[in-house]
């Protein structure tokens, strides 16, 4: 059986969260002299304040004498441990204190605590077989050929040296060759990875610069009659590529020096894709940064040196290319 978290938000739009008043003298002090106070938990614990009003879960909203000073004070559940506050009051001490001026609202973050123990595996129930030899899934070459020094200041021609005994990954090439040819174009919209068989939409950049949720509703709903497809196909069919998907496109060999003057971007020489060309793209992918106050990252792959960033999802517009499996 599956453990699972328990999660918790209290606040007052719900209707079972009572709102309690706190009154200088009693309940009869004039509404205008009264502001509201707000806990919004996240994770297993609770949140106490004084003087008493608030006792979240139960009762996350209380109005309070306007200038006054209230203590929230959190308490996690066995096993668990309290994070930290955000919004009014701030801080990763148990207790912080608010000042009642006007509405205020303070999240508290508590670690989740089981709330199931799972079963234990039976005696004679054996453990999932090891893998064998054979059965693991190939990592493509990176497509470097050459080898480097640490020279700064020097073109990479310059900086080049003899790959024999150095390590590099020029002189081992470990992994899975690319096929020739590495990419076709199958004539309707698409190009066919023939390395990893995924199919990418020809035109990497039909939707221009989007922030992430549009970038995911638009390679959603991307079909058939849209940036130059006739491959039938449908809503659902294509996707924003994951951070893996993406960096399989890459190659890591030095550019052809006859292309030195041009733009270059880490694909594969001769690729087939249109608009792709441009070394300052960057292009979304559908992995998110899972860290703790940090999934509003998702990762950007930029195209000029092969990188690999963190933008926040709804304050960066990189580019979209779309991808689907085959049919």
């Amino acid at each position: 059986m599956r453990m699972r978290p328990l999660s918790v938000i209290c606040a007052a739009m719900f209707l079972n969260s009572p709102i309690t008043i706190v009154g200088a003298s009693g309940p009869d002090l004039p509404e205008a002299a009264l502001a509201p106070v707000t806990v919004e938990i996240t994770g297993a614990g609770t949140i106490i304040s004084e003087p008493p009003g608030i006792a979240c879960p139960g009762s996350c909203t209380a109005m309070f004498p306007r200038g006054r000073r209230v203590t929230l004070t959190a308490a996690p559940e066995s096993g668990g441990s309290f994070l930290t506050y955000t919004g009014d009051c701030a801080g990763t001490q148990p207790s912080c204190e608010v000042l009642v001026n006007n509405s205020t609202v303070t999240k508290a973050f508590f670690s989740t605590s089981p709330t199931e123990v799972p079963d234990p595996i039976p005696d004679n129930e054996p453990p999932d077989p090891i893998p064998q030899l054979g059965t693991a899934a190939p990592v493509p070459q990176t497509g470097q050929e050459a080898c480097f020094g640490s020279a700064t200041g020097v073109s990479w021609q310059e900086n080049q040296i003899d790959c024999a005994g150095s390590g590099q990954d020029g002189a081992v090439q470990a992994g899975v060759p690319s096929p020739n040819p590495r990419f076709t174009d199958q004539g309707n919209g698409t190009i066919r990875d023939n390395l990893t068989e995924l199919v990418w939409l020809k035109d990497a950049d039909c939707f221009g610069t989007q922030n992430w949720s549009n970038g995911l509703t638009l390679s959603n709903n991307l079909a058939d009659g849209t940036c130059g497809l006739t491959d039938g196909s449908q809503p659902g069919d294509w996707r924003l590529p994951n951070i893996k998907e993406f960096l399989s496109l890459l190659s890591y060999q030095a550019p052809d020096p006859n292309l030195m003057a041009t733009q270059i971007v880490v694909l594969p020489e001769a690729h087939p894709f249109s608009n792709a060309d441009n070394a300052g793209n960057q292009y979304w992918t559908s992995t998110s940064l899972a860290r703790d106050f940090s999934s509003h990252n998702a990762y950007v792959v930029f195209l000029g040196q092969g990188e690999v960033l963190l933008y926040g999802k709804g304050s960066y517009y990189p580019r979209v290319w779309p991808v689907r499996d085959p049919k």
